[in-house]
């Protein structure tokens, strides 16, 4: 197996080798000699770090740097576009420190639980519509359980100060046009030639019951009238729902417009927790962009990404990244995980006050996606002296990749877990094994009923014969 240098370990050692075997001295100046033998040991040392780069079977993006100087300790397909899964929480998390920076919002200000957020799968807290929720409490259990629907939450929050009053206007105003006979027909949802029939009965029926109802509210209830008003709810709620999804909306421009001005020229989001979409793509490289910026410009919100777990009302929720259980010196940082990308991490450390980040993507299981990451930190604090003295250049500064245009990787067939359709050897031979005794046993107690039957002609009395 080669490294990106084109060397494999057994040569790179062997290199190192007779570089430090002893050669015969300068015969011209003592000069000479000690200039060779300074040769000799820098070469030497390369030859050590060649033979000690951690090399990936799966050749998938990842990229270690150091935020405070943004050198780029080890680097394997940098730009290779790949989807973000829940690491789009990062950039979410950006945004709202940014907002807060900004007083648009506060950390015990609320958020509003809306019915596009209470879709949203798992992993979510599992909010109902209307609940409320801090913003502190939001971006704990957005950082510690990647929950979805709180994701959505605070995008809609930190985009309600994004839209200004015209722009509302316009929302509601084109969502009343879109559907204005849902509005006038009392909610009826009915389609076909009879609709209007439907249509009809369903606001008689209703009628009825609320002039029932005036006496006998109870009554009214029980019978399933509604309230005279239902029209003008269901017009507000449509108002809510729409301004709702205004909010995403400019959020989600939010969100390129900042990836755009932090250099991430290779990322798209389309939504803000990272639930599968082909459009939304990202890279290592701007991954280690985005790291670089949270860590820089709000160093009063890193606490948050070294929580362990996070308490939601009575439960106790714990968070993904295995790392800062089983890694000296992990503090932070976050994990994703769909079908499409595989499992990803930004993973941070600090030891002797120097603090590292490794970006790793696309790896089948966490277990390895995890071990991963603790090679590349390892290696790169091991290395980083020599790192020092044959930079690879900053983050910026690295060669970009000619292939721009290359879709994602999808690697739904490599990676091993159940909601991708993953089920282990041991698994399936269990479960064969099962059918196998299920069959046999169908099968002992199909005989089991033709010897009873066997038996009991046999038991029948015999014919009395005739003298």
């Amino acid at each position: 197996m080669q490294d990106r240098f084109g060397l494999s370990k057994d040569s790179a050692a062997s290199l190192m080798i007779t570089t430090l075997l002893p050669r015969p001295a300068c015969r011209r100046c003592s000069f000479g000699g000690s200039l060779a033998l300074l040769q000799r040991i820098l070469f030497a040392g390369l030859a050590l770090v060649v033979a000690s780069v951690p090399v990936s079977a799966q050749q998938t993006p990842a990229l270690v740097f150091e935020p405070a100087t943004g050198l780029v300790l080890y680097s394997e397909h940098p730009d290779l576009r790949w989807h973000p899964a829940s690491l789009t929480k990062l950039m979410t998390a950006y945004l709202t420190f940014e907002a807060i920076k900004a007083g648009r919002l506060s950390l015990d200000g609320e958020l509003s639980c809306s019915a596009h957020a209470n879709a949203q799968v798992p992993t979510k807290i599992g909010l109902p519509v209307g609940a409320k929720m801090r913003v502190g409490l939001g971006l704990e259990t957005l950082i510690v359980k990647s929950a979805n629907d709180v994701a959505v939450m605070l995008g809609e929050g930190v985009g309600d100060g994004l839209l200004t009053r015209k722009q509302r206007e316009v929302c509601t105003a084109h969502t009343l046009a879109t559907e204005p006979a849902l509005v006038e027909s009392g909610g009826c949802r009915a389609k076909g030639p009879n609709a209007g029939k439907l249509c009809a009965a369903k606001r008689g029926n209703s009628k009825r019951a609320a002039a029932k109802g005036a006496a006998d509210p109870a009554a009214s209830e029980a019978a399933g009238g509604e309230p005279a008003s239902k029209p003008e709810d269901l017009r507000q709620k449509r108002v809510d729902a729409a301004l709702a999804k205004c909010r995403l909306s400019a959020f989600i421009g939010q969100m390129n417009i900042t990836a755009h001005r932090l250099g991430m020229t290779r990322s798209r989001f389309v939504n803000p927790n990272g639930l599968p979409d082909d459009r939304q793509v990202t890279t290592a490289r701007d991954m280690a962009l985005l790291t670089r910026a949270i860590i820089d410009d709000y160093p009063e919100h890193a606490a948050l990404f070294s929580l362990p777990s996070v308490k939601v009302g009575k439960r106790r929720l714990r968070s993904h990244n295995a790392l800062l259980r089983t890694f000296q010196g992990a503090d932070g940082m976050k994990t994703g995980f769909i079908c499409a990308s595989g499992f990803n991490i930004v993973a941070s450390a600090t030891r002797n006050r120097r603090r590292l980040v490794a970006v790793v993507l696309g790896l089948p299981t966490s277990s390895q996606r995890n071990e991963r990451a603790k090679q590349l930190l390892e290696y790169s604090y091991a290395m980083y002296g020599w790192k020092a003295v044959f930079p690879n250049g900053s983050i910026e500064a690295l060669p970009f990749s000619p292939r721009v245009d290359v879709a994602p990787t999808d690697i739904r067939r490599k990676v091993r877990s159940r909601a991708c359709g993953y089920w282990p050897k041991r698994r399936h031979k269990a479960r064969k094994k099962a059918k196998k005794r299920k069959r046999k046993t169908a099968r002992v107690q199909k005989s089991r009923k033709s010897r009873k039957k066997r038996k009991s002609r046999k038991k029948r009395k015999p014919r009395k014969w005739r003298k």
